[in-house]
């Protein structure tokens, strides 16, 4: 790995590991209740890259819930989007039922808009919130992005292995702070992905 690269990779703070950990014992509950979930947590904003990273506990809880729903929802082979995944139906409402949201109609977008239910918070969900607000308010902010060179809605991040691995993801999904190596992780670097800047910009994608 560059300099550059390990010493942001140095730098990563406890929040970002905090709310990695505190989204991945909310996804372990929720397989609790439904088991044929994926063993490793959704990824928030990873199907809705062009949305803001959540700012609020409550926001990143019903992130990571509707994730929870599109993955129940291919686990048993149901259909609850179309248009290219823009718009929900209401298979994708009462699949949402089951996590202790509420949908509401957004347009084109149908049944899309997404609240937990004050009951859900209450019985099932009020000391993950409390864990996700927590963790959230130790994260720091996403740093400002550079000016655009040549336009792109991806960015290569890599990890503190050598050499590193890399990928390609969103700002917004990268900004989360849960993308993390198992590799780091199991050798006690820091196992979270962060922004290569030494890498060289590309084009349109």
């Amino acid at each position: 790995m560059t300099s550059s690269s390990a010493a942001v990779g140095e730098g990563q703070d406890h929040g970002g590991v905090r709310l990695a950990g505190a989204v991945a014992r909310l996804w372990r509950s929720l397989r609790e209740r439904h088991p044929e979930l994926p063993e490793t947590p959704a990824q928030p904003g990873q199907r809705y890259p062009k949305e803001p990273p959540p700012r609020t506990g409550r926001e990143l809880l019903v992130s990571v819930l509707r994730e929870a729903v599109h993955e129940l929802a291919a686990a048993h082979g149901v259909k609850v989007t179309s248009n290219r995944g823009y718009y929900h139906n209401k298979r994708f409402r009462e699949l949402a039922h089951e996590f202790g949201l509420e949908a509401e109609e957004a347009g084109a977008r149908g049944w899309a808009a997404l609240t937990v239910a004050p009951d859900a918070v209450e019985e099932r969900y009020a000391a993950q919130l409390a864990e996700l607000e927590t963790a959230l308010a130790l994260t720091p902010p996403p740093a400002p992005r550079p000016p655009k060179q040549g336009g792109g809605r991806y960015v290569p991040a890599v990890c503190a292995c050598t050499p590193p691995h890399r990928i390609r993801v969103s700002r917004t999904t990268l900004a989360l702070a849960v993308i993390s190596c198992e590799d780091c992780r199991l050798a006690g670097r820091p196992h979270l992905f962060v922004e290569d800047r030494t890498a060289s910009p590309r084009k349109g994608v």
